[in-house]
């Protein structure tokens, strides 16, 4: 699962905080991985996203990887 916070209240980082806070109360940490990143605007409004993934799909690394970069290429500033 691959999620993104919704920003229209400012709510974001609690939201964020949340879906963390269920991930780890849920005890499932063997069963799922969760990959979370920040993300400023070019504004400065922060975007938090996730990916929820069983470590033993199949394609894992790529998909994590995939992740990984496309988070650095949306931290990049175009000249």
């Amino acid at each position: 699962m691959l999620y993104l916070c919704e920003t229209g209240d400012n709510r974001q980082k609690h939201r964020s905080r949340l879906f963390e806070s269920w991930y780890r109360a849920s005890g499932q940490q063997t069963t799922f991985a969760y990959l979370a990143a920040e993300l400023p605007d070019e504004y400065g409004i922060s975007n938090y996203v996730a990916l929820i993934l069983r470590p033993d799909h199949p394609r894992f690394a790529a998909i994590a990887q995939q992740f990984s970069d496309t988070i650095e290429l949306f931290r990049e500033k175009p000249e």
